[in-house]
């Protein structure tokens, strides 16, 4: 989950929760903060022994440990309990000894519906990578200036974006693009992006069109935390 200064709260479903509303006001405080740790820490669950979890919601070791039997018991939470006691310890022993695992429902279910975007999007990105490159043989990539060239060929790069790498990345936005959707006038198109593409460089421009490919769009966009002085906008279904 990504670090925010803040977080969606709904008071209504805290309120709502039939498990929470029949534990005590003592558990509902620890549970307040246990959840804010697992906020705080990027994580959907806590664990520790009762001394330490106690430390970590501003309780007494009792009070943690009725609160443990309570989200338990009423279903607040995923409470999984492992001993590490061993032979011979006194009943004190074995309550300092016991590791508890809480676990938010919630929370957990965001982290797997994170994990499963993520891994969807890597999928496709693999497979646009993977997927077969044909360089049109009309295309020219001698240093010029934008244009030049015939109705339905393929622009020229100009001078200052006419790198190796540059020109690498340029034919594969190039099959992209066309893979992506139907190009009516490919030649004024790639004009228009070459020539809004100058601004930036060679290296930035890279990663314009790497970004472009990575997040399945089909325009050019500037950096994050640029502006540019002449962006380029969507202008039909083809740019």
């Amino acid at each position: 989950m990504p670090k925010l200064p803040w977080v969606k709260w709904s008071p209504s479903d805290w309120a709502s929760e039939p498990g929470l509303r029949v534990c005590c006001a003592a558990t509902r405080g620890i549970w307040f903060e246990l959840v804010n740790t697992m906020l705080l820490t990027e994580s959907h669950f806590v664990s520790g022994t009762a001394e330490e979890l106690s430390r970590i919601a501003f309780c007494k070791i009792p009070e943690m440990q009725t609160a443990v039997v309570e989200l338990l018991q009423f279903g607040v939470a995923i409470v999984d309990i492992k001993s590490m006691a061993v032979e011979g310890d006194q009943p004190s022993d074995y309550i300092q000894n016991t590791n508890i695992i809480i676990t938010n429902r919630r929370l957990l279910r965001q982290f797997e519906i994170s994990n499963l975007r993520r891994d969807a999007v890597n999928k496709r990105y693999t497979k646009n990578l993977q997927a077969p490159l044909h360089t049109s043989a009309s295309a020219s990539y001698s240093p010029s200036e934008v244009g030049g060239v015939g109705e339905g060929e393929l622009p020229e790069i100009p001078s200052n974006l006419n790198t190796s790498d540059f020109k690498s990345t340029w034919s594969e936005w190039i099959e992209y693009r066309k893979r992506r959707a139907k190009v009516r006038d490919s030649h004024s198109l790639f004009t228009r992006q070459l020539a809004w593409l100058i601004q930036y460089g060679p290296e930035v421009a890279v990663e314009i069109l790497k970004a472009s490919m990575r997040n399945e769009w089909q325009g050019l966009f500037p950096p994050k935390g640029t502006h540019s002085p002449s962006p380029q906008r969507p202008r039909g279904p083809n740019i």
